[in-house]
């Protein structure tokens, strides 16, 4: 029961976002389109951006599990992130400014960064990179990723293939390879310095 009533206030949200920003929509409207009190709401939810958030996370979940996509294809993956926003752009662009940018960022991250570290954990080239190098190169591959996203929200989602996606998907083939081979070397140069320091 109270699974059916948390959705059925997060689709009253959505809803609502189809014809209002989100700083127009109040707890008060959300309850009288619900037809339940305030205190249910707050039972739920902490405020109306923790509503936004669980919202945002149910629709895409449930979104990338209508479309079941190859567990290693990390470009599809992040095809489908960016579908979804596009599909959706109505919702999301009434629910988003520059003061629940925060919120994006942290929703974007979540979402992105599993994707990148299983591409980048994949590489052969990885093996002899310490953690923190990989840990280095997940956060730049998820910084530019969102980059790409926000670019391309602030201009109003004109169109998915605007995001320039596929030539992230280029660079990023191209780099980190390339990336993970220069952090062994140095690795390996490191040890080296340390033993012949040991030596002498």
């Amino acid at each position: 029961m109270r699974q059916t009533t948390k959705h059925v206030i997060a689709e009253t949200l959505g809803e609502l976002l189809d014809e209002h920003t989100l700083d127009e929509i109040t707890v008060k409207k959300i309850v009288e389109k619900c037809e339940i009190n305030r205190q249910t709401f707050y039972y739920h939810f902490y405020d109306i951006y923790d509503l936004l958030e669980w919202y945002l996370g149910e629709s895409i979940e449930s979104y990338l599990n209508s479309k079941p996509l190859p567990p290693n294809d990390w470009k599809e993956q992040e095809r489908h992130i960016f579908r979804f926003f596009y599909e959706n752009r109505r919702r999301v662009l009434h629910a988003y400014d520059q003061s629940h940018r925060k919120l994006y960022e942290q929703f974007i991250s979540k979402m992105v960064t599993p994707i990148v570290e299983r591409h980048i954990h994949a590489k052969e080239e990885i093996k002899n990179v310490p953690e923190e190098k990989r840990k280095f190169l997940v956060k730049v591959y998820v910084w530019m990723s969102m980059s790409l996203f926000f670019e391309w929200l602030e201009e109003g989602m004109p169109d998915e293939k605007v995001a320039n996606l596929e030539d992230y998907f280029i660079l990023s083939e191209a780099s980190i390879g390339a990336a993970l081979k220069a952090f062994e070397c140095d690795e390996i140069l490191g040890n080296d310095r340390i033993q012949n320091k040991k030596s002498e």
